[in-house]
């Protein structure tokens, strides 16, 4: 909306937030504070004798080692990159009331990649050799052929998704048919309104 209207309308817009902004508002507060939650009860398992047993036969964890209490994350530690197809998204995440809290600097969603620069940024650490998939290729085979790629770092999608681990199937893996853009809400549109309004199932 920046790019076509006057900032004088701007502040009477809808108030809703955006799907990247809510993403972005729950990445730091919901999955920030389940991640802080974990450290402190892992921490608390290493320090406790009621577990001491369970120490000798598990190789040591990284926070084993720790004495002190650790320091909860907040907002500001956390970056949090949303991958859009629309240029679009960068403007309205940049704008100045979508921020954890107000005064401060801190966004909700710090950067957008485009998924052209996305694909630009493989295909430059790849030095130009992504392979092109198959014409008639589903989402699951390519990415199946693709391989895991190694999580380093804890992975908080089971919090609220289920998680994703190499050999589990991809729970957050959603195949959008050609020429469907705005991720697939174009042609849930329109074969909505073709139901709808014409009795045609597509």
């Amino acid at each position: 909306a920046e790019k076509v209207v006057d900032p004088a309308v701007m502040p009477h817009l809808s108030p809703l937030r955006p799907p990247q902004q809510i993403q972005g508002r729950l990445v730091k507060s919901c999955l920030l504070e389940e991640h802080n939650r974990r450290c402190l009860h892992r921490w608390w398992r290493s320090q406790s004798p009621l577990f001491a047993a369970e120490r000798r036969w598990r190789a040591p964890a990284p926070w084993s080692a720790q004495a002190d209490m650790p320091e909860p994350l907040g907002p500001g530690d956390v970056y949090h990159v949303s991958v859009q197809p629309c240029f679009d998204r960068k403007i309205e995440a940049a704008r100045p009331h979508f921020q954890v809290a107000s005064g401060s600097d801190i966004r909700e969603v710090d950067t957008v990649l485009t998924t052209t620069e996305v694909l630009e940024l493989a295909r430059g650490a790849a030095g130009n050799a992504v392979p092109e998939a198959p014409a008639g290729a589903s989402a699951a085979d390519v990415l199946a052929a693709a391989g895991p790629a190694h999580l380093g770092g804890e992975v908080l999608t089971d919090v609220l998704l289920g998680e994703l681990r190499s050999g589990r199937p991809q729970p957050l893996l959603v195949s959008v048919r050609a020429n469907a853009g705005s991720g697939g809400f174009i042609e849930h549109v329109f074969r909505e309104a073709a139901s709808e309004l014409f009795q045609i199932d597509l």
